[in-house]
């Protein structure tokens, strides 16, 4: 509510008329939760020079104090509503910690993550990446860096999901690492889900001496894996949304090889920018569109899945659209075809 009245106070006043107060108040919806006798009478209590310039800033403030103002039915209704889910939400969820300040929870929601990616991933679906990324971490592969490039919704959450599924069931693997950046993470969350997975001391570290967990942790943790144990490493990192942290990510891992001889650390991570990597350094895998044989498995598991029975010329009809080549695309329709089965006829 207060940033819509400061949106109309171009002026930066921190007063507005009251036809401008009821405008953004209705902007903003609040004037469905109060009655025009309110709205009146809460304007003239906060109009102090009574010359119909409102301070809204102190009539904002009275609106969270629900003692200050009566509110109609509806709005205390409302009020009630949100103050019982906010108890809810607050008896079930721990309160929010600072950035990197939760490692265990966050390790747990990676395996979750993990987990749900590995069970929609579709056998014969970039089956041919999956064996490309297996042979690029081998110890033997001059490139230690490998990019998964590809559009939105072409498949690189789930694959690089499966394919640390993969990694994990595989000990050949040694220590592996994964983190999937949603949208609410930040740098500093992903690099201390790597550090608290692979060296948890490096993490109590920094929480000790009250630094930041970056890319520094992550090479003193590197180090001391190396140092205490025989196992490589590979880091799978998927969502990362700018070029800087990928290339410090990078930098990390080829110094940390550039120093290891024996034990090297393999980056997987996926990109949207595949071609401004230095090929030099990174090796790049671009995630093309589905073939049709392809998008007709893909359809017939996401189907399977939902319990949905398709014709098999409706399965080639979908497989066909100009969008298939997407699997996001094709779970989206599918999963909206489940949605109306039952009004679907033959």
């Amino acid at each position: 509510v207060l940033t819509a009245l400061k949106a109309v106070d171009v002026e930066s006043k921190g007063t507005l008329t009251k036809p401008k107060v009821r405008e953004a108040l209705a902007a903003v919806k609040l004037d469905t939760l109060i009655t025009d006798e309110e709205l009146s009478k809460l304007c003239s209590a906060h109009d102090q020079e009574r010359k119909g310039h409102v301070d809204y800033a102190s009539l904002v403030q009275s609106l969270q104090s629900v003692g200050t103002v009566r509110l109609g039915d509806l709005a205390a209704f409302g009020i009630k509503a949100y103050a019982c889910v906010w108890t809810i939400i607050d008896a079930c969820f721990p309160e929010l910690a600072p950035p990197g300040g939760r490692p265990e929870q966050e390790i747990n929601d990676q395996e979750v993550v993990v987990d749900i990616l590995a069970s929609s991933h579709c056998a014969g679906v970039h089956s041919h990446l999956q064996r490309l990324l297996g042979e690029s971490i081998l110890p033997s592969q001059p490139l230690a860096v490998i990019a998964v490039g590809g559009d939105r919704g072409s498949g690189k959450s789930t694959l690089l999901g499966s394919f640390a599924r993969r990694c994990m069931s595989t000990p050949s693997c040694g220590a592996v690492l994964y983190f999937c950046m949603e949208a609410w993470h930040g740098v500093e969350d992903m690099f201390t889900c790597l550090v608290a997975q692979l060296d948890y001391s490096v993490f109590r570290h920094s929480q000790t001496t009250g630094t930041a967990v970056g890319g520094d942790a992550l090479a003193k943790a590197l180090n001391q894996h190396a140092s205490s144990s025989e196992d490589d490493c590979v880091i799978i990192v998927d969502g990362m949304r700018d070029s800087r942290t990928e290339n410090m990510l990078i930098g990390v891992v080829q110094s940390h090889n550039a120093e290891q001889m024996r034990k090297r650390c393999s980056l997987v991570f996926s990109t949207l920018s595949i071609e401004v990597k230095d090929t030099r350094s990174v090796l790049a895998h671009s995630l093309l569109p589905l073939m049709p044989t392809e998008r007709v498995q893909l359809i017939k598991a996401h189907c399977a899945r939902k319990n949905l029975h398709l014709h098999h010329l409706a399965i080639q009809e979908l497989a066909s659209k100009k969008g298939a080549g997407n699997p996001k695309y094709l779970t989206t329709a599918v999963a909206f075809l489940a949605r109306l089965e039952d009004s679907l006829t033959e």
